[in-house]
């Protein structure tokens, strides 16, 4: 319904692109998501099924679609909020050069929590790519 309802219509409307991440051994599964957004403050999304975490897959997909929205897209900045309790994907971000530039509450699936804004710019991201990171 959420691909049906949401995705495929903001992604008509050229507001959002969304990936599905699958197994190169077995691509009929579907193990995570990985969503770019033109929303204020809200430009990049995934999420990675359990089974899967701390193998890298999420990493990757972070540095092929943040490459997208910067030299495919031509957007100047990323910003992406984490829960502060999700240590892995603020390792990613981390990982990735990117920066807390702000501290709030935002509503996830499982709730309202404490979130930081992570961001980075075109500049950054392409200076950390040319040497090496």
């Amino acid at each position: 319904m959420y691909y049906r309802d949401v995705a495929l219509p903001a992604m008509q409307r050229g507001e959002e692109w969304h990936w599905t991440l699958r197994l190169k051994s077995d691509p009929r599964l579907h193990i995570g998501a990985i969503s770019l957004m033109k929303r204020e403050g809200h430009n990049r999304g995934f999420w990675l099924g359990v089974d899967w975490h701390g193998q890298g897959l999420m990493s990757e997909a972070v540095e092929v679609v943040t490459e997208y929205w910067f030299d495919v897209l031509g957007f100047a900045v990323l910003r992406a909020p984490k829960a502060v309790a999700n240590v892995g994907s603020r390792r990613i971000s981390e990982k990735t050069g990117m920066r807390v530039v702000g501290v709030e509450e935002s509503d996830y699936v499982g709730g309202r929590f404490p979130s930081e804004v992570w961001e980075t710019t075109a500049a950054e991201w392409r200076a950390r790519r040319a040497k090496g990171g």
